[in-house]
C-alpha cells in the first residue's frame, strides 16, 4: 500500500473516531441538561464545561481528516454546519438575557448538531466499509 493510500485510509479511520466522539459528546450535553433540570442543579456545570472541551477543538480536528482523507466536498458541509451550529448555541445561551426568546433556539441547535454529525458518521462508515474501496485497497 502506498503512503497516500494509507495517509487516507489512516485519516478516514481518524474522521470515523473523532465524529462518534462528537456525537457522544452531544448527547452527554443532552444528558446533562436533564441531571441539571430533574436531578440537582449543580450538574450545570457539566453542562457549561463539557463544550469548551469539545464543540470547537473536535469540528477542528474533522477539518484536518477531512483534507488528509481526501473526503468529498459534502463532508466538509457537514464541518462547517457543525461550525455554524456550535456558533448558533454559544449565541443563544449568551444573548438570551438581551433578546429572551431566541434561549428557545438552543435545544434546536442541538438537534441539528446531532442530526448533522449523525449524517457525516452514516457518510464515512459507507465510505469506508463501500465494496468499492475495499476493492482499491483504500
Amino acid at each position: 500500500m502506498s503512503s497516500g493510500r494509507l495517509r487516507i485510509k489512516v485519516s478516514r479511520y481518524m474522521f470515523l473516531l473523532f465524529i462518534s466522539l462528537f456525537i457522544l459528546c452531544v448527547l452527554f450535553q443532552f444528558l446533562s441538561v436533564g441531571l441539571a433540570m430533574f436531578v440537582d442543579s449543580g450538574n450545570w456545570v457539566y453542562h457549561r464545561n463539557v463544550v469548551h472541551l469539545f464543540g470547537w477543538n473536535i469540528p477542528l480536528l474533522l477539518l484536518l481528516f477531512a483534507y488528509l482523507g481526501s473526503l468529498p466536498r459534502l463532508m466538509y458541509g457537514h464541518i462547517f454546519g457543525l461550525f455554524f451550529f456550535i456558533f448558533a448555541m454559544y449565541f443563544t445561551a449568551n444573548m438570551r438575557f438581551q433578546i429572551p426568546w431566541i434561549g428557545a433556539l438552543h435545544p434546536l441547535f442541538g438537534l441539528l448538531l446531532l442530526a448533522i454529525s449523525c449524517r457525516s458518521l452514516k457518510s464515512i462508515i459507507k465510505m469506508i466499509f463501500s465494496k468499492n474501496e475495499q476493492q482499491e485497497g483504500v
